[in-house]
């Protein structure tokens, strides 16, 4: 990670970071964020502009949905760790307080929760398990026996895509 990346303390100074890294402009970035709107077409037409991102970047806008900072993140073609720590810096983040950078602990849970919130078999089995009822009805013994079922399946599942090819290999010798 690069030394700006690294000395940034809020999302929104390590987004100007990336931006200048490739060398975009604020016009360039926000270019590319309403092509990349469009060609998601996920429903909803945000309106980006120079003064919006610039607010971002100083820090003035402390409420940016979790939707806007992954496209930025995506448009900005971001590594996983600075998606995370873009995420984990963000203003709404639960992990982080926005005066400090984040703990090791909250970067670890931020880049796990990230890569289950990706992962679609994760959602399906969220949805099973919760059927009709609100997370914020469960308790937390309920909480964490969904949580240990669903890494469960992950590690399965992850243990069974890579033994396939050893599989193939071992039947070849055979």
């Amino acid at each position: 990670m690069r030394k700006a990346e690294r000395e940034a303390k809020s999302s929104g100074e390590l987004i100007k970071a990336l931006r200048e890294y490739k060398g975009w402009t604020r016009s360039t970035l926000i270019f590319h964020l309403q092509n990349e709107q469009i060609l998601s077409d996920d429903g909803s037409m945000n309106i980006y502009s120079e003064s919006w991102l610039a607010r971002i970047e100083r820090g003035e806008i402390m409420r940016t949905s979790r939707s806007e900072i992954e496209l930025i993140c995506r448009v900005l073609e971001c590594t996983d760790e600075q998606r995370v720590k873009v995420l984990s810096l963000a203003a709404n983040s639960m992990f982080v307080d926005p005066s400090d950078e984040p703990e090791t602990e909250a970067e670890f849970i931020a880049c796990m929760s990230t890569w289950l919130y990706e992962d679609e078999m994760v959602k399906t089995m969220i949805r099973t398990f919760l059927k009709e009822r609100r997370p914020s009805m469960l308790n937390r013994r309920e909480i964490f026996e969904i949580i240990f079922e669903i890494l469960e399946m992950v590690k399965l599942s992850m243990d069974n895509e890579r033994d396939v090819p050893e599989k193939r290999e071992t039947k070849r010798k055979v």
